[in-house]
Order: C-alpha cells, then sequence, then structure tokens
C-alpha cells in the first residue's frame, strides 16, 4: 500500500474518520469532524419487567460515503454509568465474528441498530433509582455518541 494511502486509513481510523491527506502542498485546514455517533432512547428506565429502546445510527453529513474499517463484526457498543462507574456494557456475553470489514457510511442517517435494555446491571441486578448516564462508541474510531441521561424514578419499582 503507497504510504500516501497509509497515511489516509490511519487518518481516518484515528482522528475521528475525519482526515482526508492534501492532494497539493498548500495548508489545508484543520480537519472537521465526518461521522457523528447518535444514540437516543425511547424513554426512562423501566421497572422489573420492562425495557428501553436505544437507538444507534451514524450521521455522515458530508457529501460523499465514508469508509471505516471494522476489526470484527461489532459496529458499535454501549455503555450506561453510575456516579460510582459503569453499570451495564451492551456488548459483554456477546460474541462478533472476528473478520475485518470495511463498512461505506453514505451521506445522511445509517441506522446501527435498535438494541434494549431492561435496567439491571452487569450481574443481573436490577438497577436502583436514580440518574444514570448512557454512551455509545463506534467500533473501529475514536468516536463517542452524545450523552443520554436515563432516570430511574423509585415509585414503583
Amino acid at each position: 500500500m503507497p504510504a500516501v494511502a497509509m497515511m489516509r486509513f490511519s487518518a481516518l481510523l484515528i482522528v475521528l474518520g475525519v482526515a482526508i491527506a492534501s492532494h497539493g502542498a498548500a495548508a489545508q485546514p484543520a480537519p472537521q469532524p465526518a461521522l457523528t455517533l447518535l444514540v437516543a432512547t425511547n424513554g426512562s428506565v423501566p421497572c422489573q419487567g420492562g425495557v428501553v429502546t436505544i437507538t444507534v445510527a451514524v450521521d455522515n453529513p458530508g457529501d460523499t460515503a465514508v469508509p471505516v474499517l471494522f476489526p470484527s463484526g461489532q459496529r458499535f457498543d454501549l455503555a450506561v454509568y453510575s456516579d460510582s462507574g459503569e453499570v451495564w456494557r451492551w456488548s459483554a456475553q456477546r460474541n462478533f465474528i472476528d473478520e475485518e470489514a470495511e463498512v461505506l457510511f453514505p451521506p445522511g442517517l445509517t441506522l446501527l441498530g435498535r438494541p434494549t435494555w431492561d435496567g439491571r446491571d452487569a450481574n443481573g441486578v436490577s438497577i436502583g433509582p436514580g440518574s444514570y448516564r448512557l454512551r455509545g462508541f463506534l467500533s473501529a474510531a475514536p468516536i463517542t455518541s452524545n450523552l443520554v441521561v436515563l432516570e430511574r424514578e423509585s415509585a414503583g419499582c
């Protein structure tokens, strides 16, 4: 692989999928993010027996498709945090194919999935009332999502 192409590919993965190497000697402005990971939920964390649905999507605001090389079949991950640390991770106890794949993200939104969470921690224990933070991660690049605050009310749980 030519050195310029290798630099472009490395920059794409390392710098939020944004750097495209210069085609000339002219100075280029600072790179702008090309991909944004978006996370949203359908509401608060339900009491036992219910689930919260999490929508995960990638936004490409550019005019051209952005290629991203994923090291496995996993495209994203999600984590829920309390004040004392991580309480749940979507990818825990899941298996993903161990094969690289390049995915082209066309301009606009690309839905990655709609996983659910039942309000239990990593040990299967129902979380207590309070505020929790949900964050998404793109598996191939250091791109994190917006932060979503989840609430669990104490009444009825």
